[in-house]
């Protein structure tokens, strides 16, 4: 059998996040010098006198969340020496700003001060970036690779429009089971961080999470277990198919529909001066991106856009449109998330061995 293996460096271009699907709650964590310490409620009562666990239990039958969550965080800190820290990672400053006054609350919890934290995947090993997520970007490029020359790819692109695309008739027989890429090598914990994501728009609840800062490097591999045709497209997979696909896909394609989405805004005559406020933040957005993932690309070299808040359809929410049609103010059905006013989940990926 006839393999290729591309090993690959990777560089987040801005923060990135691909979460578990799980969220840990401030019961399981707190907070000390700028960094969030996770630790297993049950070594916390482990430690704890009989005295204390007899308080603790009162403070149970309180059922206030908020007397709980700050009970803990107190016996923690008291507890500090002795308690096993699962890990240690520094908070942003998004996060740093909500912290502070909605743990303080003592009166009810919502989703506004609940201060739970998304999951990012992590091993033994430390934090990484799923395989999977990897190919699925591959993947969406690639698809877009074969059907672009025709004009006619579909803003949602479903299981049988693949099937059609790709000739294939069962899951066995996808030709994407010749393409294997492995989860990432770890990542070092001082380029993870905890931040507050945020919706395009200034109000909103945020999300607090895990997230790979930007700058932090990474290494996986792309392995081509057999060469050969896709199907009846006749698309070989090589490091070049690969780079052509992500760059016409991720940088130009996506890339312009932020331009787009920023160029058909218009502000909303009842508040001009805030509609322009939010247009110039757009258009900061739109010049940082242009900086990061607009520039030139050597041979060797591509960028995707992966995760949580990544792909086509995940843009901009502005909300006030002007609609000069009806004379309203609407709502744009896409979404943009950011974290520290980064857009989320852009990464270049650079071929360091194997045939480009």
């Amino acid at each position: 059998m006839n393999n290729d293996v591309l090993r690959i460096k990777a560089t987040t271009l801005t923060p990135v996040t691909i979460r578990t699907g799980r969220e840990y709650s401030p019961f399981e964590y707190m907070v000390e010098d700028g960094h969030v310490l996770r630790f297993l409620p049950s070594h916390l009562y482990s430690l704890l006198t009989d005295q204390e666990k007899n308080s603790f239990t009162k403070t149970l039958s309180s059922q206030n969340m908020c007397v709980i969550r700050n009970e803990i965080r107190r016996l923690a800190l008291a507890r500090r020496t002795d308690l096993k820290v699962l890990y240690r990672i520094r908070i942003a400053e998004s996060f740093a700003a909500i912290y502070k006054p909605q743990i303080e609350s003592i009166h009810k919890i919502n989703d506004q001060n609940a201060l739970h934290i998304g999951e990012c995947a992590r091993s033994l090993g430390g934090f990484y970036l799923p395989g999977s997520s990897l190919k699925g970007a591959l993947r969406t490029a690639l698809l877009y690779a074969i059907y672009a020359p025709q004009g006619s790819v579909p803003d949602k692109l479903d299981r049988d429009f693949e099937k059609n695309a790709f000739g294939y008739t069962s899951p066995f027989d996808d030709p994407f089971r010749d393409l294997i890429v492995t989860d990432s090598r770890p990542i070092p914990t001082e380029q993870i961080m905890v931040a507050s994501l945020k919706r395009g728009r200034s109000k909103g609840i945020p999300t607090s999470s895990e997230v790979i800062d930007t700058g932090a490097e990474f290494e996986f591999e792309i392995r081509i277990r057999r060469k050969g045709a896709l199907s009846k497209k006749h698309i070989v997979f090589s490091a070049k198919t690969i780079r052509d696909a992500c760059n016409q896909y991720y940088q130009q394609r996506v890339l312009g529909r932020y331009e787009s989405a920023i160029r058909d805004i218009r502000p909303d005559p009842n508040n001009p001066k805030k509609g322009e406020e939010h247009i110039q933040r757009l258009r900061d957005l739109l010049s940082l991106l242009h900086e990061r993932v607009g520039s030139s690309l050597t041979d060797r070299e591509w960028v995707m856009n992966i995760g949580f808040g990544g792909g086509a359809v995940n843009k901009f929410i502005t909300p006030q449109i002007y609609d000069s049609i009806n004379r309203k103010s609407k709502l744009v059905p896409e979404t943009f998330w950011k974290v520290d006013s980064q857009p989320l989940g852009w990464i270049k990926c650079q071929l360091i061995e194997g045939t480009a």
